[in-house]
């Protein structure tokens, strides 16, 4: 993320973005606390693999991974992942801490795949290693684009408050998908595409939560601690993307990054306050990250609203299997 706040031209845009967000926000004010009344608002979803084996075989496992890693997403984003159920016991350590649920639904759009893709309809818009622009793909433009890289330099990257205009949230490989299913061969003949197969987020970043923090950044939201100053804890941050009425108030401020499984205490305080090292939004193991905010999910929902999403079927998704896109069946 921090390549991008350092580039000129994501800047200008996603200053744009964000004004044009705040004026949103204006008319709309009744957005506040996402309502799943009326079920969730539904995002299409396109995965572009690279640097993968495209024997028959092969492309069985990265579909079946490409729809565990889906079914992640839905399961984090509506607050029914089961590992949500440990807040109980830390809840009282965050007293201004209201837990979230994003209200948002991800679909691997199987229908009105863009011209030229190539993909037939009633096939999953998945991609082998065409991906040309890792971080633009125009043709893919209305979409959540998942380029999943092989030997990436970081776990994933992302812009801030993604447009839909076709740029693209970026994974490694190693951390797509969970150890719950195979993982899938490289184009060097490695089971190098998602964990479990040898590689190095392996016991660590193992259950697909790295695409679910990147797309948190996708949606809108920063980390809930605070970037270093000079090599230098900081405590003067503020994890909001946007302003007021939706900026982020329920989230303690950090003075930096967790990791590996860390327990409340000393060690996890900073800034007067416990760090909210469980968010999704921190970098903690996999298997010890488990919640989004009430207003991070507000932000989200929000903004996948703002960029004229709904609670209906989108175009790519209106011939998906049933459930409202919860879950993928695969027929070939």
């Amino acid at each position: 993320m921090e390549k991008f706040r350092q580039d000129i031209v994501w800047q200008q845009e996603y200053q744009k973005q964000k004004a044009a967000f705040q004026k949103y926000v204006q008319k709309t004010a009744s957005l506040k606390n996402p309502d799943c009344s009326n079920g969730p608002v539904i995002l299409p979803v396109a995965i572009h693999y690279q640097g993968v084996d495209v024997s028959e075989a092969n492309i069985g496992c990265l579909e079946t991974l490409a729809a565990n890693q889906i079914d992640i997403l839905n399961e984090d984003y509506s607050a029914t992942n089961t590992d949500i159920s440990e807040w109980a016991a830390v809840a009282d350590s965050f007293p201004n801490t209201v837990l979230g649920n994003p209200c948002i639904e991800f679909c691997l759009a199987t229908y009105n795949h863009p011209t030229g893709t190539g993909i037939a309809e009633g096939d999953l818009a998945i991609t082998y290693n065409e991906v040309t622009d890792t971080f633009f793909r125009a043709d893919w433009a209305g979409y959540i684009n998942l380029v999943v890289v092989k030997d990436y330099e970081n776990l994933g990257l992302s812009f801030v408050a993604g447009d839909f205009s076709g740029t693209t949230t970026i994974i490694n490989a190693c951390a797509f998908g969970s150890d719950d299913v195979p993982s899938c061969l490289s184009d060097a003949g490695a089971t190098t595409i998602g964990p479990g197969g040898g590689c190095f987020t392996d016991g660590i970043y193992n259950k697909g939560r790295t695409a679910t923090h990147e797309v948190g950044h996708y949606l809108g939201l920063f980390h809930v601690f605070c970037d270093e100053v000079d090599n230098q804890p900081d405590c003067t941050c503020d994890d909001s993307v946007f302003e007021a009425p939706f900026n982020i108030t329920d989230t303690p401020t950090s003075s930096e990054a967790h990791g590996g499984c860390p327990d409340l205490g000393p060690t996890t305080t900073s800034c007067g306050s416990q760090d909210l090292f469980m968010n999704f939004m921190d970098y903690v193991n996999d298997e010890c990250m488990y919640m989004f905010t009430s207003d991070q999910s507000t932000v989200m929902n929000s903004w996948a609203q703002f960029n004229t999403f709904t609670t209906d079927l989108p175009v790519p998704c209106e011939q998906i299997c049933p459930q409202r896109c919860l879950g993928v069946q695969i027929t070939r």
